[in-house]
């Protein structure tokens, strides 16, 4: 197995001190390495560490032989021996530390520091708890001594040795990082005036090259002008002659459209004359229709009255002749009588028939001139 230092994170740890009865949430340094003993029978120990870097006061150790580790064990039921220990502890941090951002942790740490009894040293409780709505379970449960007075001014004059040395490292990275700089901006000045010394040859250049620029651009502008007036003349004097044309083409097409007008005025004049004739014509036709119709209506009238009159004599005279059979001459005289109405019923009908011939004659004529 590897030596040396195995985990060093920083972990939120849950603070119950029985000094003060209160409790608080901190973040400590956890260290677990092996260290070396060299006047014990196992060569080897487990040191595991608390600090605290707001308070160079806070150092809480665990020193765990193998000796220490089998009563840890039986008291504590655990099923790993002595050298897997370390990773197992590591593998259980682990889980505190992934549940720490959690609003509600599975597992967390808690460290119980314990008031002093007389000259005896007090210990102090590193638990690993898991939680959960029925009961608070705790994994495992170690106990940490407060480091002696040596030990403390051993860590502090460690401390502050690595405090010397880091401070030894940043002093040496900051002179470097200056002199580097220095020779950064030494060459950058250098190239800078290089650069400067180039710009203002090129500007030269381009001063010259611009001058010429300008020359020949400003003879271009002259040729194109003379030659963009050349052609607006040109243009202008094309225009010109396509509106005459356009105005000589008007003025015909206008001639021609007043003659056409005027002609289909006398047309139109011509032809409201003929209109209002036929409106008048169909109007004495209309009227002459309409005496017709009256004249046809009051025949029909006389002719219905005949027949109905014809129909009363001849159920009379059938009458007259089944009960009158002697009275022949009677019944002679009725028959003349009905001979001469005969006649004027023939003369009637007669009358009918040509009313009837005059009326379609004056249909026909009524609808040639509506179809006109």
């Amino acid at each position: 197995m590897e030596k040396g230092k195995l985990f060093s994170k920083s972990v939120c740890v849950t603070i119950k001190d029985a000094y003060s009865n209160q409790c608080r949430k901190t973040k400590l340094l956890l260290t677990v390495e092996w260290q070396e003993v060299p006047n014990a029978l196992h060569r080897q120990e487990l040191l595991i560490t608390l600090t605290d870097n707001n308070d160079p006061f806070f150092l809480y150790q665990l020193q765990l032989s193998e000796e220490d580790f089998q009563m840890l064990k039986n008291s504590q039921s655990l099923l790993v021996d002595f050298l897997a220990f370390p990773q197992k502890f590591i593998d259980l941090i682990e889980v505190c530390l992934s549940e720490e951002n959690k609003a509600q942790p599975s597992f967390l740490l808690m460290f119980s520091i314990n008031e002093k009894v007389g000259s005896l040293t007090s210990s102090s409780e590193l638990d690993v708890v898991e939680t959960n709505p029925f009961k608070h379970l705790t994994h495992l449960s170690l106990k940490f001594v407060p480091a002696t007075d040596s030990s403390i001014k051993q860590y502090l004059s460690m401390c502050f040795k690595n405090l010397k040395e880091e401070n030894r490292q940043l002093h040496n990275r900051l002179t470097q990082s200056e002199h580097d700089f220095k020779e950064q901006l030494s060459s950058s000045r250098m190239a800078l005036e290089q650069k400067i010394q180039e710009l203002e040859v090129v500007r030269k250049e381009l001063s010259v090259e611009l001058s010429m620029k300008e020359s020949k651009y400003a003879r271009e502008l002259q040729e194109e002008r003379e030659k963009f007036h050349y052609k607006q003349r040109e243009e202008e004097a094309k225009l010109e002659k396509e509106i005459k044309d356009k105005e000589e083409s008007y003025r015909r097409e206008i001639q021609q459209l007043e003659a056409r007008v005027s002609c289909l005025n006398t047309l139109n004049k011509e032809l409201q004359d003929k209109n209002h004739k036929q409106e008048n014509s169909i109007r004495e036709l209309k009227s002459d229709v309409q005496i017709l119709e009256e004249e046809t209506k009051r025949n029909k009238e006389i002719l219905r009255n005949c027949k109905a009159e014809n129909e009363s004599l001849q159920n009379d005279i059938g009458e007259k002749r089944m009960r009158l059979v002697h009275q022949k001459n009677t019944i002679e005289e009725l028959e003349k009588d009905v001979s001469f109405k005969k006649q004027q019923i023939g003369q009637l009908e007669q009358m009918l028939n040509h009313h009837q011939k005059q009326e379609a004659s004056y249909n026909s004529r009524l609808f040639c001139l509506n179809k006109c």
